[in-house]
């Protein structure tokens, strides 16, 4: 099986604004707990909190943002790594803009090194170039990154790890008697409604954004979850197919990649 795992900004940091080392290696140890079993890759958030926090700077021009990314990816990069490497390990660094999914050529070649990668039990973990990146080739979020990294790989399984439990009837943070949605088999217009609300002060995304994500990827064939990252062994729950989070089923079947 591939997985696509996104791990948000609001699940890797703190109230305080700093990376929250201690769940980064609760999700580390999950991984490395089924990545003999599984090809895995990683779109992580939270360089530019990082970046922010170093600098001691609250971001608000692009420049004060791009700079922030400079210095937050090392050092996120860094604690992913020393991590991973307690569980022996390799991680592989991939900075991704637009283009890279619009030019076939750039695709190819970007299948063919994570592709690569997986075969020699690497663990790609997956940011956007926000040093570089201009308007016309952002993405704008993580969340369709994350979407357009696994149909690419023909991931089995895409899983955005957020700060909310799942896809509800309502925004849970607005109206506590909210229901929660634990499955959506098929795509309906108005799912989309239901991810309205406030989005978080260093996310860029929110639930909306997730919800197109999931969209985009099941229209692909691909199954996706979204489910709280601070909940205990959340990635281990969803691939033992526990009741948690919402999961989207596929809208449609591809042919799988050959292992």
């Amino acid at each position: 099986m591939t997985l696509v795992i996104k791990i948000g900004t609001n699940t890797l940091t703190t109230p305080q604004g700093s990376l929250d080392l201690n769940l980064l290696r609760h999700l580390v140890d999950q991984i490395a707990s089924f990545h003999e079993q599984h090809d895995c890759l990683i779109v992580t958030s939270a360089a530019v909190t990082c970046g922010s926090q170093l600098l001691g700077i609250t971001p608000k021009s692009v420049q004060e943002k791009q700079a922030a990314a400079a210095v937050g990816q090392p050092r996120l990069m860094y604690e992913y790594e020393r991590f991973f490497e307690t569980k022996g390990i390799l991680v592989a660094q991939i900075l991704l803009t637009r283009d890279v999914f619009e030019q076939k050529e750039r695709s190819e070649n970007t299948f063919n090194t994570m592709t690569m990668l997986l075969k020699k039990r690497v663990i790609p973990i997956i940011n956007e170039n926000d040093t570089v990146a201009i308007e016309e080739l952002k993405f704008g979020d993580n969340d369709e990154l994350s979407s357009k990294v696994s149909v690419l790989m023909k991931a089995d399984l895409l899983v955005l790890l957020t700060d909310i439990d799942g896809l509800f009837t309502e925004n849970p943070k607005l109206n506590p008697k909210a229901k929660q949605i634990f499955e959506v088999k098929k795509w309906e217009d108005r799912i989309l409604d239901m991810g309205t609300g406030p989005v978080g002060t260093r996310s860029l995304g929110g639930m909306t954004t997730k919800l197109k994500a999931a969209k985009w990827a099941t229209e692909h064939g691909i199954k996706t979850a979204i489910a709280n990252g601070r909940i205990e062994n959340v990635l281990i729950k969803i691939l033992n197919q526990e009741k948690i989070g919402t999961l989207f089923y596929p809208q449609t079947l591809i042919k799988r990649r050959k292992k």
